[in-house]
């Protein structure tokens, strides 16, 4: 069997991934967290509260950024 030389590129096709919003994301699982009844009160008390530290955190972002901010992935 003839060896295939392994692609040093993605195809010019290849799909790029889709950029999100930080306050989309934090927004979509907001909504998941409301839709799994959540319970809150250990250092947040709402879903939008504690989805914004959940992905902030996954993404090792400063709780304190500016959800807005472009710049931001």
């Amino acid at each position: 069997m003839p060896d295939t030389p392994a692609p040093t590129a993605a195809p010019a096709h290849a799909a790029q991934p889709a950029q999100t919003a930080l306050r989309t994301l934090i927004t979509l699982q907001a909504e998941r967290l409301q839709q799994a009844d959540v319970s809150y009160g250990h250092g947040t008390t709402n879903a939008f509260d504690e989805a914004a530290w959940l992905v902030l955190w996954q993404l090792g972002l400063p709780l304190d950024s500016d959800i807005d901010d472009p710049a931001l992935p």
